[in-house]
């Protein structure tokens, strides 16, 4: 059997390198791989694209940064125009007042409660606990109303209370106007 000969190559032919040229291609190569896993490459041996690259690349991670710190001065200017609930304190007068409210609550609940099991007929032992609620109810909201009375303050707890305490004084009115 004859030996098969070895087709010639189609395209350019190579010519042959030098020692020189031989070690800048592995030193390229060699720089590549470093530069896909990331790792860190001497300055000395970039070349000068890769050089440009590197400028460039800082020079948008510098950008980011600063458009990124921008971002956050603007927020926090614009967090400082709002309006913040937390800063301030509660009205003192407002806490008693919603514990009066509570108060009111819990004396008209049991009222009902009671009215209730015993089919609308409730003894007069009721009678105290529900004037308990109303004068609870109408103390909470003179409570709540001389809470705005305070500087720099939250009136969130204040304006909630009287809403609430004006309804169970309207709703005791109701009960009071229906039994007779």
């Amino acid at each position: 059997m004859p030996a098969e000969r070895k087709k010639p190559r189609s395209g350019p032919r190579r010519r042959p390198q030098s020692g020189e040229e031989r070690r800048k291609r592995i030193a390229r190569r060699i720089r590549e791989e470093k530069l896909a896993e990331g790792q860190r490459v001497r300055r000395e041996s970039l070349t000068q694209e890769e050089r440009a690259k590197r400028a460039k690349l800082a020079q948008e991670q510098r950008m980011r940064r600063a458009r990124k710190e921008e971002n956050i001065r603007r927020e926090r200017e614009a967090a400082a125009k709002r309006v913040s609930y937390i800063r301030k304190p509660l009205a003192g007068r407002s806490v008693t007042g919603a514990a009066l409210l509570l108060a009111a609550l819990l004396f008209g609940g049991y009222c009902v409660y009671m009215a209730y099991v015993t089919y609308g007929q409730a003894p007069f032992s009721v009678g105290g606990p529900a004037l308990c609620s109303i004068l609870c109810a109408f103390s909470a909201f003179c409570y709540h109303m001389a809470a705005f009375r305070q500087k720099d303050k939250n009136y969130l707890l204040a304006r909630i209370g009287a809403v609430l305490s004006l309804l169970l004084l309207a709703a005791w009115a109701l009960l009071i106007w229906l039994s007779w």
